[in-house]
């Protein structure tokens, strides 16, 4: 269900007043990533790997030093880095996707169907 314009405004004036409470305690990037890596098609475990990584990543690109701007750039990095390295393995997987399909309507063909991709006959 969606807030009404009112509640809306309600909470924008709280988080507003408060945001030294809520900010450092949800950062829209670690949200975003997580979301990413837990939509990914692949088994729990390399999903771990994924936010294992991530942390890695992050804890090297920060400093103790580092400011809102800082963080919010290297949580940015860490998930541009994810998508580009999940894209990667799709792609690399891809040819040999196309490479079982091929097989398959070849296989279909040769077996006499009259169309190769004909299910039944």
């Amino acid at each position: 269900m969606d807030a009404t314009p009112e509640a809306r405004a309600l909470a924008r004036k709280l988080l507003s007043e408060n945001s030294d409470l809520w900010f450092p305690a949800h950062q829209i990037t670690d949200a975003a990533l997580v979301k990413f890596i837990e939509a990914m098609d692949m088994p729990g475990a390399s999903k771990e790997i994924y936010l294992l990584e991530c942390k890695r990543l992050k804890e090297q690109l920060s400093t103790d030093k580092d400011g809102p701007l800082e963080n919010l750039l290297v949580g940015q990095v860490v998930l541009a880095w994810a998508r580009q390295h999940f894209v990667e393995q799709e792609y690399t997987r891809a040819p040999s996707r196309r490479s079982y399909a091929n097989r398959t309507i070849q296989h279909e063909a040769w077996r006499g169907s009259s169309h190769p991709l004909q299910t039944s006959r």
